[in-house]
């Protein structure tokens, strides 16, 4: 049951005159899958199978899904997306999550309200309802969790109690429907890990229950519902299963979390805490700190910079870079530059303006590079080894939101582009900025 099946399209002249296709990649699963620290786990998931119910054979039902309490590695079944067709399997895939900038919104209100909680979905994708006829082949181990349920083998369910009778009576039906014909298939009626249109199902679901609990989508950002009732306010962020909520009335959150648990199965993680690798904190005068020290250190420790010597500055004003003449990928190949920009941007847009123009300014050269290049990527490094407890602080200031902008003139040395920045202010620190290199040259400072 723990192999990933492929998708099998329907015919216009039914499925039994459709061949089915069975691709198991036998050393993939002993390689990963069915390793010895795997089998413990394997054990507990045959005895959950009965969690999500959300497949049938002819007439639509549920499916098994498999789920485990266990914190360290996890099993399920997986459906194989790449199979899948589109027009005629899935249409749309893109699914929208939070923004960043959106995120410090919430958390710049709330250092103006009571408290800011968090919540996980378990298995969000689960959830979402499939609107294309998407068949898949039976999975395997199927037949085993039928006649465990058969022969009245306790089953869990996290949700919901479910009676034996109905168990039975699912598992017969089931197994009919395995013995009558060979050539048997899964109609999903619900979307499965895997699936491209999973993410964008789970969305539909969720925002669509939000709505119905008088939430609006904001227009700039669709993952950010607000709720007015009076002189209370709500804000709610989705980032696909983690959701930010902030408000002035506590009871009116706690009825908010109810009407969620009572759809969705979901943990309550009271306070935020920790959010898309961003760490949150209040202190008794309602001040909001995000930061990232966490992260800081990881990539400090993945470069081998976690004994370095810091750094006042994340740049040296009096080195110009250039790029190389020539591209050498022999040279380019000794170091790591691409993936410690990439590293570096996240927390460039996160919670670290500081070193926005720094990483701006050499993501330019991540495809001519040399030794001068790395040293100077390494050194934004070294500014973090001593400031990796820098972060965002909001406090209540009763300051409107104000915006802050400015350019140099010329002042790249080799193309002669101008940089300009900016950065949007609201209770007491930044909440969107960013530097870059203008597109067309200036001829004043004026119109840099």
């Amino acid at each position: 049951m723990f192999v990933a099946p492929s998708i099998i399209s329907p015919m216009a002249n039914g499925i039994a005159d459709r061949k089915i296709v069975v691709t198991r990649d036998v050393k993939f699963m002993n390689e990963t899958a069915f390793r010895h620290e795997y089998k413990e786990i394997l054990d507990k998931e045959k005895d959950t199978d009965e969690e999500h119910m959300r497949i049938d054979f002819h007439e639509p039902i549920e499916k098994n899904e498999p789920s485990t309490k266990s914190t360290g590695k996890k099993v399920r079944l997986v459906a194989k997306g790449c199979s899948q067709r589109p027009g005629e399997d899935f249409h749309e895939t893109s699914s929208p999550i939070v923004r960043s900038s959106s995120i410090r919104v919430i958390a710049a209100l709330s250092a103006e309200f009571v408290e800011i909680h968090q919540m996980d979905v378990v298995t969000a994708y689960l959830n979402g309802t499939l609107e294309e006829e998407v068949f898949m082949e039976i999975p395997d181990q199927l037949s085993d969790v039928l006649k465990r349920v058969l022969a009245k083998r306790k089953i869990c369910s996290q949700k919901a109690i479910i009676t034996e009778e109905n168990l039975l009576q699912t598992a017969k039906r089931w197994n009919k429907g395995l013995d009558e014909s060979v050539d048997s298939v899964c109609l999903l009626k619900k979307s499965l890990y895997g699936l491209r249109q999973s993410g964008l199902q789970w969305y539909k679901r969720l925002s669509k229950l939000l709505i119905d609990i008088s939430f609006e989508a904001l227009l700039q950002d669709p993952c950010v519902f607000v709720a007015l009732k009076g002189e209370r306010m709500m804000l709610i962020g989705i980032y696909v299963d983690d959701i930010i909520l902030a408000t002035n009335d506590n009871a009116w959150m706690e009825s908010i979390k109810g009407q969620l648990a009572s759809v969705f199965e979901m943990k309550d993680m009271g306070n935020i805490s920790n959010c898309l690798g961003i760490e949150f904190s209040r202190d008794n005068e309602y001040r909001v700190y995000l930061k990232q020290k966490l992260y800081v250190d990881k990539i400090l420790e993945r470069f081998g910079m976690s004994e370095c010597k810091p750094a006042v500055t994340p740049i040296d004003v009096n080195v110009k870079l250039e790029k190389p003449e020539c591209i050498s990928h022999d040279i380019m190949n000794q170091y790591p530059y691409q993936s410690l920009i990439g590293a570096l941007m996240l927390l460039a847009v996160c919670t670290r303006p500081d070193i926005t123009y720094a990483v701006n300014y050499l993501s330019q050269f991540n495809t001519n590079y040399n030794i001068e290049h790395w040293k100077a990527a390494k050194r934004v490094l070294r500014y973090l080894k001593g400031t990796s407890d820098y972060g965002l602080v909001y406090e209540r200031t009763g300051l409107p939101l104000f915006g802050v902008v400015d350019a140099d003139w010329g002042g790249n040395t080799v193309d002669r582009r101008s940089y300009s920045g900016f950065a949007f202010i609201l209770a007491g620190a930044p909440i969107s900025w960013e530097a870059r290199k203008q597109r067309t040259v200036a001829l004043s400072s004026t119109e840099a």
